[in-house]
């Protein structure tokens, strides 16, 4: 399983900007489970998403909290992830496989 994050206006989604594969997704589900609770907004692993620059600015401060206590290969992959999520201007359009 992966999810794949393309600009929120590539409606085609013709250009990949990046994927979140499974290893990594464990790691960063309880971010996406709290934007659910704050907001209702469900990134869905198996189907299609929309999230805005605000959903995404909540998830990386998720993640970004979380690093103070996380292991070291955890701090790794929340760094990277975060790092992706910075690129986006408006949102994203996920589709998961």
């Amino acid at each position: 399983m992966a999810i794949d994050f393309y600009d929120l206006f590539d409606g085609n989604r013709k250009k990949i900007l990046f994927e979140i594969g499974q290893n990594d997704f464990d790691e960063i589900e309880f971010a996406f489970s709290h934007l659910r609770k704050k907001t209702g907004v469900y990134i869905d692993a198996y189907g299609k998403s929309k999230i805005y620059r605000n959903h995404v600015e909540l998830l990386v401060s998720f993640m970004a909290e979380s690093m103070k206590e996380a292991t070291s290969d955890k701090r790794k992959i929340l760094s990277e992830t975060i790092a992706k999520f910075k690129i986006v201007d408006k949102g994203f359009l996920t589709e998961g496989d």
